[in-house]
């Protein structure tokens, strides 16, 4: 069966139960997504209280002037270019389209049901687009790129839904698929609003992309797709609920000089490459991550076209990497922190190829990868971490065992406190406390607030039980200049990391 759209948890969706006779004669309960409470009267869509303008900045439309139009469903129905001050209200099923339909301020496609819009032709552009445009709103489509809505197919489009210089806009519940880029935010966009999106089936290029700022992205599934997520010069966005697998070439989410997004509850496992990578980018805040089955889980490379500086501190609170292929963590910049995280079952857990690394109650067991010798008998040579430069610090509890190889070093072998230094956390005058400095579960780990020490455990280990062991989630911290400090609520110290 086909993996749910699991991450759809927004208000606007209401679940209607069904029941399914299996093969077996059991019944199972499906919750298909249906219709959602809109007003009686759409043109409340706009008012200042709409579900669909909390998140602007500014809303120049109002409601009392604006009007419905129903649109029957056939082909080239809806206009090319939507009117200002008008609703375009679908009725369900097939809207065929014989070239691009352009949004215009204070305007909206939207329906309470699926509608699906078809091209009876291949696009080289967009088949829906907004372009200059403010308080726009799209409600309710699904955007097939192949299909022509008549039984056949034509080349995939280029873009599914083509979003540039758009401002304070609403995109909610959008299937995008079978296009070569399935949803494109772009040139300077900012403070819209996505939310319920699932795009797959992405051919040549990418599914979601943001070259733009200050936009908000909830509940966002992308599979099956070449970049899943491809993130280029995209400054302040924010991100919740995101799920990305099946990438069939370049993986879950990439970043590409991108800095200073928060992304928050970040699932990406089964990709062929990477779970994350980054490239040229900085002062990013993830929290919540369950990355696992992809080649790499997490890699940070040190690029940016011009100039070439060594792009620091990323913050990744609350994490759990795990069954990647070849290396769960990479960090070859400077000043990147793991805070709370299990990292475990890769060839290689965790390699430092940058310095000033923070690392806060960090779990790295089960690396025994094995490498080829020059007769290609399997020899083993997996370690719990690398570490190429310094300094680099920890506080909190560090934790290594059941690795073929705890630590190894480029630096100097066997000289532990020049690579990582029992420190205290650079914090300002409020004090964090104990509690968070050590959270020691065991105290055969051997962490309180007075030492903080590596341990390195012999196997087995009796006393770990890993289901009663998974941390919980702890407080996030995030730079403030060049200090740590406590930040945000996205975390619940009841649920175990990763949890959603």
């Amino acid at each position: 069966m086909e993996q749910a759209a699991s991450v759809f948890t927004g208000e606007t969706i209401q679940s209607l139960t069904t029941l399914i006779e299996s093969d077996t004669g059991i019944e199972i309960t499906a919750t298909p997504v249906v219709a959602s409470s809109l007003p009686s009267d759409l043109t409340e869509i706009f008012s200042a209280t709409s579900e669909f303008t909390e998140t602007w900045d500014t809303n120049s439309c109002v409601p009392g002037d604006m009007e419905v139009i129903d649109v029957a469903p056939g082909t080239d129905l809806i206009p090319v270019t939507l009117v200002a001050n008008k609703i375009y209200k679908l009725a369900a099923w097939d809207h065929i389209l014989s070239s691009y339909r352009k949004l215009a301020n204070c305007s909206a496609i939207i329906w309470e049901w699926d509608v699906n819009i078809y091209s009876n032709i291949y696009s080289s552009r967009w088949l829906i687009r907004t372009n200059n445009v403010s308080n726009a709103i799209i409600h309710w489509v699904n955007i097939d790129g192949t299909n022509d809505g008549i039984g056949g197919t034509h080349a995939a489009n280029s873009y599914g839904l083509s979003i540039q210089y758009t401002f304070n806009s609403t995109m909610k519940n959008i299937k995008s698929y079978n296009n070569s880029t399935s949803i494109m935010i772009r040139a300077s966009s900012a403070t819209n609003l996505l939310e319920d999106i699932e795009v797959y089936d992405s051919y040549n290029w990418i599914a979601l992309a943001l070259s733009s700022s200050s936009n908000i992205i909830n509940n966002l599934i992308s599979y099956r797709n070449d970049y899943n997520i491809y993130m280029n010069g995209a400054f302040n966005n924010v991100f919740s609920n995101i799920e990305t697998y099946d990438s069939t070439r370049n993986g879950g989410l990439y970043m590409a000089a991108s800095d200073n997004n928060k992304i928050t509850n970040l699932k990406s496992y089964n990709n062929s490459w990477k779970g994350v990578r980054m490239d040229g980018s900085k002062n990013n805040l993830f929290n919540n991550l369950q990355i696992y089955n992809n080649y790499w889980g997490i890699y940070i490379a040190n690029w940016r076209l011009y100039p070439y500086p060594l792009w620091p501190n990323n913050v990744f609170n609350n994490l759990q990497i795990y069954n990647n292929m070849y290396s769960g963590i990479s960090l070859n910049t400077t000043g990147n922190v793991i805070n709370n995280a299990s990292i475990y079952n890769h060839e290689e857990g965790l390699e430092i190829g940058g310095t000033d690394t923070v690392l806060n109650n960090v779990n790295i067991y089960s690396h025994l990868g094995y490498a080829s010798s020059a007769s290609w008998v399997p020899i083993p040579r997996g370690f719990g971490i690398s570490v190429a430069t310094t300094p680099n610090k920890y506080y909190g509890t560090l934790t290594l065992f059941d690795n073929y190889s705890d630590i190894i070093t480029g630096v100097e072998a066997g000289v532990w406190h020049t690579i990582f230094t029992d420190w205290v956390l650079n914090k300002p005058s409020t004090t964090m406390g104990c509690t968070y400095h050590a959270q020691s579960w065991d105290g055969d780990w051997g962490a309180d607030c007075d030492t903080r020490t590596t341990v390195s455990l012999t196997v087995p280990v009796s006393s770990y039980n890993y289901g009663a062991n998974i941390p919980m989630q702890s407080q996030p911290v995030r730079y403030n200049g060049a200090v740590l400090e406590p930040y945000g609520s996205d975390y619940n110290t009841s649920k175990k990391i990763w949890a959603w």
